[in-house]
């Protein structure tokens, strides 16, 4: 079974409001300990799901930028949002992988945009988040990717590897 994932640009091009953290969805600037993610303990369904990362940092669209930069010496958020889409299901929950480790992220923020975009009133919640903070990551060149987790918390699906730098 093969699902597209949907780049942030068509859900754009659609004129739907796409980046988390602008025009009416509050962020946050606490700074979050890196919590382990629960995919680790997960196996990886092959599949792909729908989901976006919107933003690292002040950077939006990052798969789409030629380069992607941020301040180690101040927080920074990692968001987007994330759907089961294959069990039509809000995901279990969002890991974002740095460097190949899975963290935690907060799940079920506010993202209208995503529910009227696929005409499922249930996906209303399906924004994440993940604050790094200062120091969390070393100067230099990073990665960064997604991992859904399925609404029946079984296995997850794995994003688009997009990467960055920490100066």
């Amino acid at each position: 079974m093969f699902i597209l994932i949907r780049p942030a640009m068509t859900l754009l091009a659609l004129g739907i409001l796409i980046s988390c953290g602008t025009k009416g969805v509050e962020r946050t600037t606490q700074t979050l300990s890196l919590a382990p993610g629960i995919s680790q303990n997960l196996p990886r369904n092959v599949a792909t799901t729908s989901c976006v990362l919107d933003n690292i940092g002040q950077v939006s669209n990052p798969a789409a930028q030629k380069t992607v930069q941020v301040s180690g010496a101040t927080p920074f958020g990692i968001s987007g949002w994330a759907i089961d889409e294959i069990n039509r299901t809000p995901a279990g929950g969002v890991d974002v992988v740095i460097d190949m480790a899975p963290y935690s992220a907060r799940y079920g923020t506010a993202r209208a945009d995503v529910a009227a975009h696929f005409n499922q009133p249930g996906y209303s919640n399906s924004g994440f988040e993940l604050t790094v903070g200062p120091g969390q990551l070393s100067p230099g060149p990073h990665s960064v990717a997604i991992r859904v987790i399925s609404g029946d918390k079984k296995f997850y699906y794995q994003g688009p590897v997009v990467q960055f730098a920490v100066n």
